[in-house]
């Protein structure tokens, strides 16, 4: 139960570095675009 814990934890952790850096690469296309 616990490892499984742990592993959701590191899950989101993840997807959330993910969509961050997404954004960011996002950004800097659009900022390249103006």
């Amino acid at each position: 139960m616990y490892i499984q814990y742990q592993f959701e934890k590191q899950r989101n952790l993840d997807l959330s570095f993910v969509t961050l850096t997404i954004s960011k690469s996002l950004e800097k296309q659009s900022q390249n675009r103006n």
